[in-house]
């Protein structure tokens, strides 16, 4: 991957688990926090991103937050010698993060939303998005998808949007939404939707072990 033009189309991204969920045997030593991964170990000369997934605080000495909520990232930016440039968050048309992407905003970093569609498919996930009857409504006045509409509404809030898809068909219906125009009703009948975190992380939340009491305390009381 030396090449500037291979780059230009293909980032290499490197996710890790929040140390707190790892064996401490694979930590080592508090003060060497360290990447487990080198840039060199995967035969290249450095990374486009490094992405901090999951990273809870379950251990006294492990302080990071979870997938960047607006509290989290105005306390990360108090410290960070190096600003975040991304923040990846659960982000579609019923989990609209417009205060999360207005702090985001303010600060340059730019929102990437996983899930854009709900996470349909997914153990986790759910059909509500694309079977919504206003997403759906809108869909037919465009001769659109409703998982075209809730893309395209995605893009259009100035967010990249993470679809995964091995299917052919469904990968060049993702791209034709490109090719939607949404109008302004059609974004405010959106904003009506009621809002519903679907990843809620309810796994690091219990009364006994976690830091984390209730699942507000786990979001910093934004769900």
């Amino acid at each position: 991957m030396r090449s500037h033009q291979v780059r230009l189309n293909c980032g290499i991204t490197m996710p890790l688990l929040g140390l707190a969920l790892l064996p401490s045997k694979m930590i080592g030593r508090q003060q060497n926090l360290l990447p487990i991964w080198h840039s060199r170990n995967l035969g290249m000369e450095y990374l486009d991103m490094y992405l901090v997934h999951w990273p809870v605080k379950l251990k006294p000495w492990v302080h990071w937050s979870q997938q960047f909520l607006s509290t989290k990232i105005v306390r990360l930016l108090d410290f960070a010698s190096v600003p975040p440039a991304v923040n990846q968050v659960e982000m579609h048309p019923m989990w609209r993060q417009a205060k999360l992407r207005g702090v985001c905003a303010d600060h340059k970093i730019h929102v990437s939303a996983y899930s854009p569609l709900g996470g349909p498919g997914n153990s986790w996930g759910t059909t509500a998005v694309v079977e919504s009857p206003i997403i759906k409504s809108i869909a037919l006045k465009h001769q659109a998808t409703p998982a075209q509409v809730a893309l395209k509404w995605g893009l259009s809030k100035e967010a990249s949007v993470i679809v995964k898809s091995f299917n052919q068909n469904r990968l060049k219906e993702n791209m034709e939404a490109l090719d939607i125009k949404l109008d302004h009703q059609d974004l405010v009948d959106i904003d009506k939707l009621e809002e519903r975190k679907i990843m809620r992380g309810e796994v690091y939340v219990n009364e006994t072990t976690s830091p984390y009491k209730t699942i507000e305390d786990l979001w910093d009381d934004e769900i």
